[in-house]
């Protein structure tokens, strides 16, 4: 696999380059380097004593290997019924794995032809919305359904409400013992309501490992297992994290993407007043990125006591914004109004496909592309 570095492009924010309230210098970025170097520090000696275990996912080969044995007793059992895979889960359940199927998988997935896209149809259940689950209800057909519930403890009130609408849909539909062939239990390996409720089906599960937040957990059986079942190609995803992991070892943020974000999002927001930051990718597929984004920006920083245990109420407000629709939305705002956000542009270097626009009407100056 071609392994690309992502590139993080922060000239549009320096003082060097613009004239704006809201920017950084490079002298200023360079005075955190004391601050990033202790930090730094600090990381890896978390990381070396196993504090930081979503750092370790890329490299978890045993629990790679449960994955697709998983998968594929699944698929074997299913066979050609095999078409749809409903995922139960809400926030770090689900967000991170969303957006890593919206980002590979063809951006109409479950509309292409059984023979083009060979794998099943995969839906999420989030929200305790009786009209989405009724919806679901409506064109699931239970034969041909594998059940996904991800839930670490088993206590979330909305997933497991969910779990327990499915449960009985199912079970009415293809009976008790049919169904617990076709449900799979990602979730606590050995405490919790949700391994109770496993062990007493005594259906299959995958482990959500110790330590690994919800949010942090994609790289996990949370995310990977989906992934697996609808033909990402897991072995070049975990890769790709471990490169990217190595490239953020360096404590250098002029080296470091992670680090050089966090010292100009730092900086804006405590020493310049920028409260928001924007996550706009422009492609439709990275769309659910932004949205995990909030989630993950939300709950790492979005914070009432400091590490000293200080009453602080800190933390940035993360937006979701998509380009270009967005421009035509909400890049008014942020070119005229207050200067209390940073922005952040993600890009693809080359897209899957290109088109070109014909050129059909070149009398008029509106479509004379």
């Amino acid at each position: 696999m071609i392994k690309k570095p992502i590139l993080y492009d922060f000239n549009n924010v320096l003082c060097e380059r613009i004239n704006s309230p809201s920017c950084i210098s490079v002298e200023e970025i360079e005075s955190y380097g004391q601050k990033t170097s202790e930090i730094h520090n600090i990381l890896f000696e978390k990381r070396k004593n196993r504090e930081l275990l979503f750092y370790e996912l890329p490299y978890s080969r045993e629990e790679l290997k449960k994955i697709k044995a998983t998968g594929d007793a699944v698929k074997k059992h299913m066979g050609n019924r095999f078409e749809n895979l409903l995922v139960i889960g809400i926030g770090g359940s689900s967000l991170g794995g969303i957006a890593l199927i919206r980002a590979l998988a063809h951006p109409f997935y479950n509309l292409l032809p059984d023979k083009e896209r060979k794998t099943p149809r995969i839906f999420f259940a989030e929200n305790i919305d009786p009209d989405e689950i009724k919806g679901l209800f409506d064109i699931l057909d239970p034969e041909k359904t594998v059940i996904n519930i991800i839930s670490k403890s088993g206590s979330t009130a909305e997933p497991m409400a969910n779990f327990l609408l499915f449960q009985k849909f199912m079970v009415e539909k293809i009976g008790e013992e049919n169904f617990k062939k076709q449900l799979i239990a990602t979730t606590d390996a050995k405490k919790g309501t949700m391994r109770n409720i496993a062990n007493d089906l005594g259906i299959q599960t995958l482990s959500i490992p110790d330590g690994v937040g919800g949010r942090f957990s994609v790289l996990s059986s949370v995310g990977l297992f989906p992934a697996y079942l609808l033909g990402i190609d897991i072995d070049s995803l975990l890769e790709g994290a471990a490169f990217m992991d190595k490239l953020c070892k360096n404590e250098d943020p002029f080296k470091n993407p992670a680090y050089m974000n966090a010292v100009i999002h730092y900086h804006l927001h405590t020493r310049r007043g920028i409260n928001m930051a924007v996550m706009m990718p422009y492609s439709s597929q990275l769309a659910e990125i932004s949205v995990w984004y909030r989630q993950l920006l939300s709950e790492s920083l979005g914070k009432k006591y400091s590490l000293k245990g200080e009453v602080v109420y800190a933390g940035q407000t993360p937006i979701k914004a998509v380009g270009a629709i967005d421009q035509h939305s909400q890049i008014q705002l942020y070119r005229e109004g207050p200067f209390d956000k940073i922005i952040t542009i993600m890009s693809v270097d080359t897209f899957k496909n290109f088109l070109n626009i014909p050129s059909l009407y070149e009398s008029y100056e509106g479509t004379a592309y």
